[in-house]
């Protein structure tokens, strides 16, 4: 491979490296500190204390945690350097990501490296480090085989995941935000164990019962602070691990049922959730605090090292970053949080606005594209509005993040959207729900149908009569959809495919359609889904 010209570090870069350099000074010339106990917490994932007799095991997709338990470090725990390699025996393969710091155990401190295998089989680790104890740490790990899913992707314009067998399938991407809820407010949530999961479980409850793929959570300046999203009321410079379980809590109970999470990292900065104003770390001599600050690379390291290793969430930049970030920026906290994530994951930042105001990546888009369209476009022709955008995408997975409110909407609107999005070719879409929206039939109708059936690759087009039509690249599967209709053509479908029809305002229920005409006459009138497959 021929490479190309040799890229020039951006500001950004200059002091992020400048940052991790004056840290390591000051943890050098600095006294140890006693770190504090911690509460305990068992967590939604096995721990393994190395050291003990029993051997390591995890299973293919799901997170292990491997502990150590060492003297306290000079400096700011949270600034041991530590990186765990993973090889997995067979195929080489590696896997590598950082300690973080888990707290205090009888005067010493708590390291974890949390490993997720992608590989059935065994893994050997080693460990690297200047912190004492954290150095050339080995083991195995036995990986069994996946029941859960991999990490999620992106091509051709779909959100792409790693089935539990392997296959790389399409999905849709839809997030259940529950309006004024506590995934705005991490602080109003429990703080002991039992009760944290249980108000977590009835959120992932509530959007599994909606047809919902993933849950959305806003953390703003809560990273640092549980229940302090302003950054002018922040004091901490260190990561919150309180936040952190909240959030690795959330993801481990969405994956159990195949579900996902979509964060907002910051906000706007109007109300202060930007990171602008994150405060300076007084320990560190030359600190600038801000978006160039050793607080916000700490939280980038430690971001990657706790919640990098859990395959399925997404993450965006912020919004409103027209009035606080600049592209630049953006990409450069794009590309540090890719160094850092042991697995990959989709990241996105809110793309908005128009003249001088606009917030665009342009062609150099994220690995997720997000956009937030004003919602009188939106409203007028959801269909027609997705494929411009997904053109748009550049081939990247497209979500919308417009402050969709489903009551506004209703539940027939609020489904009809969603239908057509499905049909511009899985565009995601982020909307505000009250749990009490009626006619979960319908929701659940629409989330049912589409398992299995969005093509991997492919167009969509409209149909003479107004009806939608999306089909694979090579025209032997798809879907016909048409609304308040009692036929359907069946001109789009290729000769002697097989075909079920779905009333999408009903129960899902197939009908067995022949087609033998041109059109298909439906036992009433209704919005109709028909899905062909050539066999």
């Amino acid at each position: 491979m021929t490479q190309g010209p040799r890229r020039r570090a951006s500001l950004a870069e200059y002091a992020y490296a400048a940052a991790l350099a004056v840290m390591a000074l000051a943890g050098a010339l600095a006294p140890a500190r006693q770190p504090p106990e911690i509460v305990p917490w068992s967590g939604p994932f096995p721990v393994y204390r190395v050291g003990d007799s029993s051997p390591a095991a995890a299973r293919v997709n799901e997170p292990l945690d491997i502990e150590v338990a060492v003297p306290a470090p000079r400096g700011d725990p949270f600034d041991a350097l530590a990186v765990a390699t993973f090889e997995h025996a067979s195929s080489g393969e590696t896997y590598s990501v950082e300690a973080f710091y888990a707290g205090g155990e009888a005067g010493r401190a708590l390291y974890r490296f949390r490993f997720t295998p992608t590989l059935r089989g065994e893994w050997r680790f080693t460990t690297a480090s200047g912190a004492p104890g954290l150095d050339a740490l080995s083991g195995t790990v036995t990986a069994a085989p996946a029941v859960r899913e991999g990490p999620l992707s992106g091509g051709d314009g779909r959100f792409l995941v790693r089935t539990a067998e392997g296959e790389v399938v399409p999905i849709l991407y839809n997030v259940y935000a529950r309006a004024n809820g506590a995934l705005d407010d991490l602080g109003e949530l429990p703080r002991e164990e039992a009760a944290l999961t249980s108000a977590l479980r009835r959120r992932v409850d509530e959007a599994e019962r909606l047809g919902f793929d993933a849950v959305h959570v806003a953390v703003n300046n809560e990273w640092f602070s549980i229940g302090t999203t302003r950054y002018d009321l922040l004091g901490s410079t260190q990561p919150d691990a309180r936040t952190f379980r909240v959030l690795e809590t959330l993801a481990a109970l969405a994956h159990e049922r195949g579900m996902y999470v979509h964060v907002w990292m910051w906000g706007d900065e109007s109300r202060r959730n930007s990171p602008l104003g994150l405060p300076v770390d007084p320990a560190v001599p030359g600190d600038t605090g801000g978006v160039t600050g050793v607080a916000f690379d700490r939280l980038q390291r430690y971001l990657a090292a706790r919640l990098g290793p859990i395959p399925n969430w997404t993450l965006s930049f912020g919004f409103d970053l027209d009035e606080w970030a600049s592209e630049e920026q953006v990409k450069a906290w794009a590309a540090r949080l890719e160094e850092l994530l042991p697995l990959p994951h989709l990241l996105a930042a809110t793309e908005e606005g128009s003249g001088s105001r606009a917030f665009d990546l342009g062609d150099e888009k994220l690995s997720l594209v997000s956009r937030d369209i004003d919602e009188s476009r939106f409203a007028v022709d959801p269909y027609a509005m997705a494929a411009s955008e997904l053109d748009r995408a550049l081939g990247r997975p497209l979500l919308l993040e417009s402050n969709l409110v489903a009551q506004e909407w209703g539940a027939d609107g609020l489904r009809r959207t969603l239908w057509r999005l499905a049909m511009a070719g899985g565009v995601g879409s982020v909307w505000r729900v009250d749990a009490d929206l009626p006619d979960l039939g319908q929701m659940r109708t629409f989330a049912t149908f589409w398992e299995g059936r969005l093509p991997a690759d492919g167009s969509s087009r409209r149909l003479p009569g107004g009806e939608l039509a999306l089909a694979s690249a090579d025209g032997t599967r798809g879907v016909v959809y048409a609304e308040d209709v009692e036929s359907v053509p069946l001109t789009a479908l290729p000769p002697g495919a097989r075909v079920v029809a779905v009333d999408a305002r009903a129960p899902y229920d197939e009908i067995d359609v022949v087609p033998t005409g041109t059109d298909w006459q439906a036992p009433r009138v209704s919005d109709w889904a028909l899905a062909f497959e050539l066999r």
